[in-house]
């Protein structure tokens, strides 16, 4: 099954999930001017994965996750000029143990890649706090299931598109679907709802700085499901990124 193909479905049955529980709860639609945003947003958030995932063949996964995760300085830098966010000494002392927690937990490495893949993976990083800091911006003027729904939609026509070009593949056995729709309804539905909402509430970069435990739950993650052992660097950075979290929520 090609990336094409597989992203389509993940965003596919999530837009129709949402739209589903979007008409069952009577929600209105935004403006057009709105709706054209949001759509917006969901070819940033294209944007972000498809350069993170061309990056991956070009450089090191490491490296590419490491310059990834490097998002919370651009989502700072962003915010102060657009949101006009100002990061004082909390903040800022949790966004460095937050950078600094994800490489320890990704592993540091000296491998390098082309230039090009780097270049990627920054600008993964640079879409993705862009995608932050602009959903933050308009978090008061739309519904989150909504604005979800919308981004789930333009992503599954950007995908469509690319399906036409790579070819159109289905999961070929039962565990293949069941994989398709826990990260649709999960991975997808669930998580960027919950994000898109709680820029309702916190800083972006906050929401930023707390986005930095996604490598140490899915560490923790592979160690239960697949058995993978945690190493000492692993434990160093997740005690880093759990203080940038005490941090924040003290804030």
């Amino acid at each position: 099954m090609n990336p094409a193909s597989f992203l389509f479905l993940r965003f596919g049955i999530a837009a129709a999930c949402l739209w589903a529980i979007v008409y069952a709860k009577g929600l209105k639609l935004p403006s057009k001017n709105l709706t054209l945003k949001a759509l917006g947003m969901g070819t940033m958030y294209v944007g972000n994965a498809g350069a993170y995932f061309v990056a991956l063949t070009m450089a090191p996964p490491a490296v590419v996750a490491m310059l990834f995760y490097l998002y919370p300085a651009f989502v700072a830098i962003l915010a102060f000029f657009i949101l006009h966010e100002r990061i004082n000494l909390k903040s800022g002392l949790a966004m460095i143990l937050a950078i600094v927690g994800a490489g320890f937990t990704i592993g540091f490495t000296i491998q390098t890649g082309s230039a090009l893949g780097t270049f990627l993976a920054v600008l993964s990083g640079v879409v993705y706090s862009a995608f932050l800091v602009i959903g933050r911006k308009w978090s008061d003027n739309i519904d989150p299931l909504v604005r979800t729904a919308l981004v789930t939609t333009s992503a599954t026509g950007v995908f469509a598109i690319a399906s036409l070009f790579f070819g159109f593949d289905l999961p070929t056995n039962a565990m293949g679907w069941v994989g398709v729709l826990c990260i649709s309804l999960i991975s997808t539905v669930f998580a960027i709802t919950a994000l898109l909402a709680g820029l309702r509430y916190v800083k972006s970069t906050h929401v930023a700085t707390l986005s930095a435990t996604e490598p140490v739950v899915a560490a923790i993650a592979s160690a239960t499901v697949l058995g993978q052992s945690l190493t000492s660097a692993f434990i160093v950075g997740a005690a880093m990124i759990v203080a940038s979290a005490l941090i924040i929520a003290n804030d």
